[in-house]
């Protein structure tokens, strides 16, 4: 290191000062590490390949606003009910600037925007290229209606295909214990900073006077292994011929 005041380099300062780094780096590391396990995150080595093993972020909220970048599915493809409610979950915890919107858009960490309303966030658990209205939804370019209760599964929807403020729709998540699939949990976004889980007061029940009709999304699938089509939502695979 040179000193600033005689000019030339001293080899003692430079031993010193590597130590000093070298502890202060330790320190940083192992504080790092004690967060990052507090946090419920694992550490991970370096893989097989020889990649070099991620540096621990100092940041663990960047990690989880950024955690959807490593989505599963493409944009407007196939996806898992998991990721669908994984993504859902994404604007729970990261309310939409602005709450509730028709004139807004806000993203899903994974590059994608969408409506900040009730069919923009169903839109957007979905991972749809775009954010169609409750009429859209509703059609046969995205759903199939389901001809009984007992096929609504997690992911599915309970849709109001009206436009405007006479429409509305719900994630669907499941039944609720004990009531002979009367009631159901669902996810809904229809008003406030966030979308939120809700419960049902019955089933069926409506908007209005406009019952919710339960619908399933095309590229749906019940695991990352099953990639079957079942445009009819029977729970059959269907020929495409």
């Amino acid at each position: 290191m040179q000193d600033q005041r005689s000019g030339f380099i001293s080899k003692t300062p430079i031993r010193k000062h590597m130590h000093r780094s070298l502890a202060a780096v330790v320190l940083a590391v192992t504080a790092a590490s004690g967060c990052a396990a507090s946090a419920g995150i694992a550490s991970r080595p370096a893989d097989l390949a020889g990649t070099r093993a991620p540096t621990i972020a100092t940041d663990l909220d960047s990690i989880r606003a950024s955690a959807l970048a490593f989505t599963q599915s493409a944009v407007g493809q196939r996806i898992t009910r998991a990721e669908v409610m994984a993504r859902a979950q994404y604007w729970i915890s990261h309310p939409p600037t602005g709450g509730y919107s028709w004139n807004r858009s806000f993203g899903d960490g994974a590059g994608s925007s969408y409506r900040q309303d009730c069919s923009g966030f169903v839109s957007m658990a979905w991972h749809l290229a775009g954010s169609p209205n409750t009429v859209g939804l509703g059609s046969s370019q995205y759903t199939v209606p389901l001809a009984d209760k007992s096929m609504l599964k997690q992911g599915d929807i309970m849709n109001v295909p009206l436009g405007g403020a006479a429409g509305h729709v719900r994630l669907f998540d499941s039944w609720v214990p004990g009531s002979n699939m009367s009631r159901y949990r669902y996810v809904d976004f229809g008003s406030g900073a966030a979308p939120v889980f809700k419960t049902s007061t019955g089933y069926p029940d409506a908007k209005n006077g406009h019952p919710y009709q339960p619908r399933r999304y095309k590229l749906i699938t019940d695991a990352s292994q099953d990639t079957r089509p079942d445009f009819n939502g029977d729970g059959r695979t269907d020929i495409i011929g």
